[in-house]
């Protein structure tokens, strides 16, 4: 059969199957970086924050009954405290009620006298976006000579800063902390990251690197986005197989994000190695995951594994769809395969009227 060149309907498909995988990378990168991983980081940081005084320390006794031996110090919050978080829970953000109980509770910041107890607050006046009584409380307890919880309280303090969006406040609290860990670097990277700071959020990156802070989770998906914000398809592939090689594991997201830097370096085998790792780790592909790599294939001029993915995709019940179809006949074309394709895709073998 002789290769028709594609209709106008079908050339409109095309430009619309580009816009398409465009907008699948646009709509992935809509996904805040981290905003889910503010209470991990949190709770890390709680972890460590905890003072030999701050824990509560148990023990087994020879009897085998069970047995808690507290710190003399008393507990990491006191009751009054206790209380007084308990009414900040019941205040709504940014009410005039909220802010008057900041003010009362930063007129006496010498009654929180545990790292644990400032810490709370800290991240109670973030919760109801006062970003700024945040930062009151967190210079209040640095006043003086500064302990080593002062990268708790920080941390805290740009966690607070970030739900309020203040991202550039975040990287002077950076700055500005004595050492800052893992947990803060993460913290400047996501809220740069939310503020499509791309080129920043790599610098950071370099920084962490040079104070050599190991990376957690946080780390590979703020980098990846970055990444795949600023078109570093490079680094972002480097970073997402290392991710993979460390034994981490990816989300969804990241895999399709990984699949489209490797489409912009034509890097069909990556992008075919992606699928395959999903598949493996239980991270369940879909349509659009099939679609970006049968686009990758194209691009590359692979027509047999695109041809190939179609047909896993009808096995495995996943919905083709038009664009994803004509992406394959076109990796065909490219390949002077037209005859096989439109004998493979008969749907496309006669021009619509």
């Amino acid at each position: 059969m002789a290769a028709k060149e594609l209709p106008l309907r079908r050339r409109h498909l095309r430009a619309f199957g580009c816009w398409a995988h465009l907008a699948l990378g646009v709509a992935l990168l809509g996904i805040r970086c981290s905003s889910l991983l503010f209470a991990v980081d949190l709770a890390k940081s709680a972890a460590a924050s905890q003072a030999p005084g701050d824990r509560v320390l148990s023990r087994q006794p020879r009897d085998g009954g069970k047995m808690r031996r507290r710190s003399p110090e008393g507990p990491a919050v006191s009751v009054k405290n206790q209380g007084r978080l308990r009414d900040l829970e019941q205040l709504a953000a940014n009410s005039l009620e909220a802010k008057m109980a900041a003010e009362d509770i930063l007129k006496q910041p010498e009654l929180l006298t545990r790292i644990k107890e400032s810490q709370s607050f800290i991240t109670a006046f973030g919760r109801l976006q006062l970003w700024q009584e945040a930062l009151s409380l967190l210079e209040a307890k640095r006043a003086g000579t500064r302990s080593r919880g002062d990268v708790v309280l920080t941390n805290a303090a740009m966690i607070a800063c970030s739900q309020a969006g203040e991202w550039e406040t975040v990287l002077a609290l950076l700055f500005g902390a004595l050492a800052p860990d893992m947990i803060s670097y993460n913290l400047a990277m996501s809220a740069s990251c939310n503020a499509r700071e791309w080129q920043r959020v790599l610098l950071l990156l370099d920084d962490m690197n040079a104070a050599k802070r190991r990376w957690d989770f946080s780390t590979y998906n703020t980098t990846i986005t970055a990444c795949a914000q600023g078109r570093q398809w490079e680094r972002g592939v480097s970073t997402l197989s290392n991710m993979l090689q460390v034994d981490l594991q990816p989300t969804w997201v990241l895999y399709n994000l990984g699949i489209i830097l490797a489409g912009e370096g034509s890097l069909w085998r990556t992008a075919m190695g992606y699928l395959e790792d999903m598949w493996a780790r239980v991270v369940v592909p879909d349509a659009l995951t099939y679609s970006s790599v049968i686009s990758v294939c194209e691009k590359a001029g692979q027509w047999q594994e695109a041809v190939q993915l179609v047909r896993s995709m009808r096995k495995k019940g996943l919905p083709v769809r038009e664009q994803t179809l004509l992406s394959a006949v076109r990796a065909c074309q490219q390949a002077g395969k037209a005859a096989f394709a439109e004998e493979t895709f008969p749907e496309f073998a006669l021009d619509v009227q």
